[in-house]
Order: C-alpha cells, then sequence, then structure tokens
C-alpha cells in the first residue's frame, strides 16, 4: 500500500461547516406563538406555524444568547448558547430524518471547533476535533455497519497524517509524511496470521559486537 491508497480508503474525512446563527435582539417567542403586541386596526395578528416553537434571547452588544426550538415539520429540535457576537457558541441537536443526535462548539469566532455526532442511520459514531484553516484536525469514529474504529488526523493541511485501525483482519498503524510513509499491520504467512514482536539480534558496527532490538516475527 502506497500514501496514495492509503488516502483513498479515508475519502469522506474533512472539516465541518461552521453554522453561524444570527439572533435578534430582545426576549421573546417565536414560531407558534403570536407577537405580544397587536395591529392598530384592533385585529389580532395572523398565526403563526403550529409546527414550530422557537424560545429565544439576546442581549447587548456584547451580551450571551440562547434559543430553544422544536420544529415538527424538520423533525428536529435544537438548543443553541453562545454571545451575540458568535465567537462562541455550542449547538445541541436531534434530526429525527437522520436519525442523529449531535453537540458541535467553537470558540474563537471558528478558531477551534469540535463535533460529537451519534447517527444511527449510518451507523456511526464520531468525535471531530478542528481548527479555521482547517490545518490540523483530528477524528475518532467507530463504524458499526464495518465493524471499524478508526483514530484518523493531519497536520500541515494534510501534508503530514496518520491514522490507526481496528478492523477484523484489517488492523494496523499507518503514519504519512508527502510521499514516504510507515504502515505496520499484523503479518501474515500464506493467509496465517503470525505474531511480531521486539527481538535482540547480533549486529556489528564498525568492528564491534552490539546488540540491536528489532520488530519482526519468529523465522518460518
Amino acid at each position: 500500500m502506497d500514501s496514495k491508497d492509503a488516502k483513498a480508503e479515508f475519502v469522506g474525512f474533512g472539516p465541518i461547516p461552521s453554522t453561524k446563527t444570527t439572533f435578534a435582539q430582545g426576549i421573546g417567542m417565536g414560531g407558534s406563538f403570536a407577537p405580544i403586541s397587536t395591529p392598530t386596526t384592533g385585529f389580532l395578528p395572523p398565526p403563526k406555524r403550529q409546527d414550530k416553537i422557537q424560545v429565544y434571547s439576546s442581549g447587548t452588544a456584547d451580551g450571551q444568547v440562547f434559543r430553544v426550538e422544536v420544529d415538527n415539520q424538520e423533525q428536529t429540535a435544537l438548543v443553541y448558547l453562545g454571545n451575540t457576537q458568535l465567537t462562541e457558541y455550542l449547538q445541541l441537536k436531534t434530526d429525527t430524518d437522520l436519525g442523529e443526535s449531535s453537540f458541535y462548539g467553537y470558540s474563537g469566532d471558528g478558531n477551534q471547533n469540535f463535533q460529537l455526532t451519534a447517527n444511527d442511520t449510518d451507523g456511526k459514531t464520531k468525535l471531530v476535533l478542528f481548527n479555521a484553516g482547517p490545518s490540523e484536525y483530528l477524528e475518532m469514529k467507530i463504524d458499526g455497519d464495518s465493524k471499524e474504529a478508526t483514530i484518523y488526523g493531519y497536520a500541515d493541511t494534510a501534508a503530514e497524517y496518520y491514522y490507526l485501525k481496528a478492523k477484523e483482519d484489517d488492523t494496523q498503524l499507518y503514519l504519512n509524511s508527502g510521499s514516504n510513509y510507515v504502515q505496520i499491520n499484523i503479518p501474515d504467512n500464506e493467509g496465517t496470521l503470525l505474531n511480531a514482536f521486539w527481538q535482540e539480534i547480533d549486529v556489528c558496527v564498525d568492528g564491534t559486537a552490539k546488540k540491536m532490538q528489532v520488530l519482526g516475527t519468529e523465522p518460518y
């Protein structure tokens, strides 16, 4: 396996887009709730959507905000926490259509981000950490459909990356730097898996007998 093959295995990894939300100033309720004030004609305001409820609050330009939303049409329930400028932000969400629950947040106006997602439809649970670039990225994932657990990460916008994968008949550690890579997996002899461990061997360095520890299997 070369570095190109390894990267091909990880199509789909990548940064999570920022989901900034604009909050209105003041405090109130939206959705199925009608405005508190009535029009000057004396008639009640038109009814709002009965399948969506929002409760929100927003303070001054440097204040704190929250928003709670239940949308039966979209099959979602949301809780937002943040400041008015949205430089610090948290979102807790359930999505029945997707079969997913997620927790997303960032600080420094999206400079540092994280997302924890559990998706029963895809059979995946993952934790993602990344920065705004995203020049550094880390993903820990459990894939129930493929019976696989993986830790994947990169630095310098994927110039340097690695993964550690636990999977039946395909457990391995892979390190990559440009065109250079190191791969460690479980060796086999014509389909029979072998144990590999540190072993001591005798070597000669400039005429001097020395010992060396190497990773290898028993001879076969």
